[in-house]
């Protein structure tokens, strides 16, 4: 009764997005892992006129291995936890400290 009078909560559509927190990158420290049911993510992003800088905060498209800033990761979960989102859910993910080093002798 309370979908036919657009009162109840749309269903998200499956669209989760998987970012993986990089502490050693400073400037832009969050990278896309995974969008699953989804080829891109519209982000606020930088401008063609201020490309240089890296915390600006225009539109722009995101594919995976690409790399946020705080401000783009904040919009996303903000996003999610609006009642208009698609987004099924995002997950921030530590990224492994221990990595299997190559090393070239």
């Amino acid at each position: 009764m309370l979908n036919l009078l657009g009162l109840s909560k749309p269903k998200a559509k499956g669209i989760k997005v998987t970012i993986e927190y990089c502490p050693k990158n400073v400037t832009l420290p969050y990278k896309v892992k995974k969008l699953i049911n989804e080829a891109s993510l519209k982000v606020p992003g930088t401008s063609k006129e201020a490309a240089k800088d890296p915390f600006g905060f225009n539109e722009k498209i995101v594919r995976v291995g690409e790399f946020l800033n705080e401000q783009q990761v904040q919009h996303l979960v903000e996003k999610t936890r609006s009642a208009s989102s698609n987004f099924d859910s995002i997950e921030i993910i530590e990224q492994e400290s221990i990595k299997p080093e190559l090393l070239m002798d």
